[in-house]
């Protein structure tokens, strides 16, 4: 009598990845059909509602969140995966993971979503410059609902792309002792509610810690 051959056991203090884990994008550019799919295949109560309520299970999605960019693997990738967290659970137009630090003069893109992702990836913002500027350097969560009616607005990126940016949510991504740039999302259907600025400062604070552990 045979039987199949049990999987062996992991090693005592290894903890095994959970299961359907989400897969960085690679290139730092993620696509709306990643977003799409990521959120068809979420169970039916992880989705928002139609009044654009919060998912029923948010607490338990966001308690995952660290483990998830965690295991991301390089810097990158953890941006990647910490922005489509981000979109998964609050849609939107677009999205961006700036990176930068105090030693350096102004912050890149290094995750990017959205209609002029690929025109974006790489590319810099000066540190003061643009909402994205702003939060950098005063470590505050920026929200704007109509961003025509603020001057702190930079719409070079917008005139150069053709993308056309109606409201913003930027945060920063900060431990408490250092900072390392901003997690940015654009253009919801209706405008940001206080349960968006709750997941995107979660993410963020999420993918500092990440970055705070890699690089020291």
């Amino acid at each position: 009598h045979s039987t199949a051959p049990r999987a062996a056991a992991p090693p005592t203090g290894v903890v095994e990845p959970r299961k359907q884990r989400r897969a960085p994008p690679p290139t730092g550019v993620i696509s709306p059909a990643d977003i799409r799919k990521a959120r068809e295949n979420a169970p039916a109560s992880s989705k928002p509602t139609p009044a654009s309520g919060p998912p029923a299970d948010l607490a338990e999605r966001l308690f995952d969140v660290s483990m998830d960019i965690a295991m991301a693997g390089d810097v990158n990738s953890a941006c990647s995966t910490a922005l489509q967290i981000a979109l998964d659970l609050v849609p939107c137009e677009a999205g961006s993971v700036l990176r930068g630090s105090i030693n350096e003069s102004d912050l890149k893109f290094v995750a990017v979503s959205g209609p002029a992702a690929s025109q974006l990836l790489g590319r810099s913002v000066p540190f003061g410059k643009g909402i994205a500027g702003a939060t950098f350097d005063m470590g505050i969560t920026i929200q704007v609902n109509d961003v025509a009616g603020d001057t702190r607005h930079d719409a070079k990126y917008d005139k150069e792309t053709g993308f056309v940016t109606r409201s913003v949510l930027c945060v920063p991504v900060r431990s408490q002792t250092d900072f390392y740039g901003c997690l940015q999302l654009l253009n919801p259907p209706r405008r940001f509610e206080g349960w968006h600025v709750e997941v995107a400062e979660t993410v963020a604070r999420s993918l500092a810690a990440t970055l705070e552990a890699t690089l020291g």
